[in-house]
């Protein structure tokens, strides 16, 4: 393999990239997924030319870079696709994973990842990289993480040279660990857990792991062998939870542990019903965190050195992920927690009618001298935004638009986005319900009447 991948022509630059620092064709699988979609824009920057194999094609206009990339359309699982999207190709990135655990997905995923090196072998490929979970050694792990393990051996039993980088907890937005923590951590100010909270666990930053998923496919020398990967921190889940609230300014939590009752299964259920993240996620999550993960070595910095300025620490790594909104792509249960509500009614008069009459109302000198709102945005006539100035339980905003609803009508829409900060600003959202009701329609009314009273 090594006098292939030697051999192996620099491919042309992608659109963009300096023709000096083009390295060659990367194929990225699971390239929707949380860490394939923020390692193609990462490869693209570093001058690859990046292939994709994806079941569909359309699901990459959500990307930003959808129409930087080759596309390979088709089913990992299909001899032809995969033949196709591995021709030519320096380095395979392989991010497959049953994360949902229906059906037999052990025997699901050993068989895709001997078809795929397979593939690999029979094309060339100078090199495979694969990210699994970091697991203890001498131990019977749970099914997930031992379906890792399988993967990697299968992987690393083929002749193409191969990589596998092992993480255990990834901190960033979008990460499906990172946001049970944040969701766990943000919506229960107290809770009991089995005594499994106190194990030990290396996090590492998504910052990080994409430094090294995107170095190591760069180093000349041939890789046949796995790497731990972590940061600089060895927590248990209990402080990663104390941290995470430090870091996200909220109060600290009351966590306690009770004998080993609560299954991994029982857990994951339970965490379904507190959190957004979906049971048959939260399972394999659940399941890791029975073990201590830590790692027993650090030598991929004998080929990859760490990031200049070094490995994020733990509350550093939150911090980013925090300030970070995420991508579009990212599941619909990733991220902060944001309520809203609106509400929108037809008036019959025209646009600065209601405009003037909507600050008459909602803007009034009266409302704003009380100093629990103030003005944010300002757009006449179309758009005006309130923030309030109480920010103990999160930030909410009230923003009314207008905008024409046929001759002599404007329509007007007021939406309130509530923030919430903890436990205490979720359930005031749920409390305020029947006041921001009352609050809505006697806004409306009110600037109904006000802009046919000015309008006369």
């Amino acid at each position: 393999m090594d006098d292939g991948a030697e051999g192996r022509p620099v491919d042309e630059a992608p659109e963009g990239a300096p023709v000096d620092k083009v390295r060659g064709t990367a194929l990225v699988t699971g390239a929707t997924g949380y860490i394939g979609s923020r390692l193609v824009p990462a490869l693209l920057a570093d001058g690859w030319r990046v292939r994709v194999l994806t079941r569909s094609a359309d699901r990459l206009a959500r990307h930003a870079w959808g129409g930087e990339v080759e596309v390979a359309e088709g089913s990992a699982d299909e001899p032809r696709t995969l033949a196709e999207a591995v021709a030519g190709v320096t380095v395979a990135y392989y991010l497959i994973h049953s994360m949902d655990g229906e059906g037999d997905f052990v025997e699901r995923d050993r068989r895709l990842a001997e078809q795929f090196v397979a593939a690999c072998d029979d094309a060339g490929v100078g090199q495979l990289v694969y990210l699994s979970g970091l697991y203890p050694e001498g131990e019977e792990l749970s099914e997930h993480l031992g379906s890792r393990r399988e993967v990697e051996q299968v992987l690393l039993a083929g002749a193409t040279p191969t990589v596998v980088l092992r993480a255990a907890v990834i901190v960033g937005t979008g990460s499906a660990s990172f946001e049970m923590l944040r969701h766990l951590t943000e919506r229960l100010p107290a809770m009991v857990g089995p005594r499994w909270l106190d194990n030990r666990i290396q996090p590492i930053s998504a910052h990080d792991v994409l430094h090294y998923l995107v170095r190591v496919a760069s180093v000349p020398a041939r890789l046949d062998r796995g790497f731990d990967v972590g940061g600089p921190d060895v927590l248990t889940y209990r402080e990663m939870i104390q941290r995470f609230a430090r870091v996200a300014g909220l109060p600290p939590r009351l966590v306690g542990t009770v004998p080993t009752v609560l299954t991994p299964r029982v857990a994951s259920h339970w965490i379904g019903f507190v959190t957004p993240v979906p049971v048959g996620l939260a399972k394999p999550l659940v399941g890791s965190l029975v073990h201590e993960v830590v790692c027993s070595e650090h030598d991929i910095a004998e080929h990859v050195p760490d990031p200049e300025g070094g490995l994020q620490g733990f509350d550093e790594a939150v911090a980013d992920a925090l300030a970070d909104p995420g991508l579009g792509s990212d599941a619909a249960w990733s991220g902060p927690t944001v309520h809203s509500d609106r509400h929108s009614t037809s008036i019959r008069a025209g646009q600065d009618a209601v405009w003037t009459a909507l600050r008459q109302v909602l803007a009034h000198p009266a409302v704003v001298r009380t100093g629990l709102w103030r003005e944010d945005q300002v757009d006449p006539p179309r758009r005006l935004v309130l923030r309030s100035s109480l920010t103990f339980t999160g930030r909410t905003e009230v923003t009314a638009e207008l905008e024409a609803d046929g001759p002599g009508r404007t329509r007007l829409t007021l939406a309130t986005v509530h923030h919430p900060k903890g436990f205490l600003g979720r359930v005031g959202w749920v409390a305020s319900l029947p006041l921001r009701v009352v609050a809505q329609l006697v806004t409306h009314r009110a600037v109904a009447e006000h802009s046919r009273t000015g309008a006369r």
